[in-house]
């Protein structure tokens, strides 16, 4: 094709920098996605992480708040006890019978005084 090789010797020069600019122009596009996506995994990453951040911080303060109503109904066990003790010792050291003695009378009246009321256990 000898028609063509004129043409091709004053296009080509012309040509050429459309090329490389072309080229140019699709590298720097495949940049700035490739950056975009970076950045948007970058973004995930952060948010996963302030969301781990948050589950833990959650944990902890469930854990303290969890630990301090242990100790709370630690505490009014050992009021309870320590509030029945008298009682107890009393129906303990009463003196053994055949029948319903003042121990039985004892433990009616600590059972009717008692915080968690007749028929119920404390605590």
């Amino acid at each position: 094709m000898p028609f063509l090789a004129p043409l091709w010797a004053w296009l080509a020069p012309r040509l050429v920098p459309v090329i490389l600019g072309a080229a140019l122009l699709g590298s720097l596009v495949a940049g700035f996605f490739l950056l975009r996506s970076a950045w948007r995994a970058e973004g995930a990453a952060t948010v996963k992480a302030a969301d781990l951040q948050t589950q833990l911080d959650q944990e902890r303060k469930d854990t303290a708040e969890a630990q301090a109503k242990l100790a709370a109904r630690e505490a009014d066990f050992e009021k309870i006890k320590a509030a029945n003790a008298s009682a107890r010792k009393a129906i303990e050291d009463a003196p053994d019978t055949s029948t319903c003695g003042p121990a039985v009378q004892r433990a009616l009246d600590w059972l009717r005084r008692s915080p968690a009321g007749p028929g119920d256990t404390p605590g």
